[in-house]
């Protein structure tokens, strides 16, 4: 299982100055579903480090509170994937976090539209 390696302030935006599409995903420790989404994250940031940058964020802390709200989450998880010009491309809907095929797709989806 990934380790949960705390963000540090300014790294979403490091990674989008130099140029890397992120896969953002925006938690809390307590929370059942993020606990459940867990395994399915480890899974796909080992699948696909080479790709995308993944980037989990605690929003019981200033600098995830801060993403939530500038990505317009309004509960965790939240899950989006962005390109470098900061620009939303796909949000991964609450349903499709609970199955690993589902949110696989979403990311597979995301190569497609990513330009």
């Amino acid at each position: 299982m990934l380790a949960a390696v705390p963000v540090y302030a300014g790294e979403l935006e490091d990674a989008m100055a130099r140029g890397v599409d992120i896969f953002l995903y925006i938690y809390t420790p307590d929370c059942s579903y993020c606990n459940e989404f867990s395994p399915t994250y480890s899974k796909l940031s080992k699948t696909y480090e080479n790709q995308y940058k993944f980037i989990k964020a605690d929003a019981s802390t200033q600098y995830g509170k801060r993403l939530l709200v500038q990505f317009g989450g309004r509960y965790v998880p939240f899950v989006v994937m962005l390109n470098a010009q900061r620009r939303v491309l796909l949000h991964v809907d609450p349903d499709c976090l609970s199955d690993t095929a589902c949110v696989e797709k979403k990311v597979k989806e995301f190569k497609g539209i990513k330009k």
